[in-house]
């Protein structure tokens, strides 16, 4: 019963994610690694473009998904020139298969600058880590923990990442009872005082 829940829940938000990429791209066209990771939403519709660099989502010799970006190495504010800019790009996710790819058009030159492998999205180690979450690796990444995603729905697992109770699973803690407190802090005082006044008298009749 369990895999099934898990299995329904996951075609559910395969079907509403996307993979967020970002990836540093410097002056030198070398490019590195920020985070591949799925998120809830829609994807970014692909940039045709004329720029000289392309992401690519390919299973074998088919292209799956193919956008064009640009990097500017001047900030537009201080108008000063930058070493690397963050490029972020949400592409389809449709599954843990098939390669990412960003390659540099040169004239007639294509280069590979850069090349991630989609099952790294889930190892099946039993640790939730790396590029991981609930969406690519639910074998890893169960519901109820952290895995830096929110999926507030009715799933009978109260997601951590999810804050301000917007996950209707996660049940507010209980206000603490204090009438127990009262009532035994009310006896300890009456006490208090019959035994004061007890010895009051007796010293009262001792005098006499």
């Amino acid at each position: 019963m369990t895999i099934l829940i898990v299995s329904l829940i996951s075609i559910t938000v395969l079907a509403q994610s996307s993979l967020k990429v970002n990836f540093f791209v410097a002056k030198n066209h070398t490019v590195t690694t920020q985070t591949v990771r799925a998120i809830l939403g829609d994807p970014n519709d692909p940039d045709t473009a004329d720029f000289p660099y392309e992401l690519l989502h390919l299973d074998g010799d088919k292209t799956l998904f193919l956008t064009h970006f640009n990097a500017n190495f001047r900030r537009i504010d201080t108008f000063e020139d930058v070493d690397e800019v963050l490029i972020t790009e949400r592409i389809p996710y449709s599954g843990n298969f098939g390669k990412l790819r960003i390659t540099y058009q040169n004239g007639s030159n294509t280069f590979v600058l850069w090349s991630f492998d989609l099952r790294q999205l889930c190892d099946r180690d039993n640790v939730c880590d790396k590029y991981e979450n609930t969406i690519t690796c639910p074998q890893d990444c169960l519901i109820a923990n952290p895995d830096l995603l929110c999926l507030p729905r009715f799933d009978n697992a109260c997601d951590p990442d999810c804050v301000g109770g917007i996950d209707p699973d996660c049940k507010p803690s209980p206000a603490p009872d204090y009438s127990l407190i009262i009532v035994v802090s009310s006896i300890i005082v009456v006490l208090y005082f019959i035994i004061t006044l007890l010895l009051y008298n007796r010293r009262r009749t001792k005098r006499r």
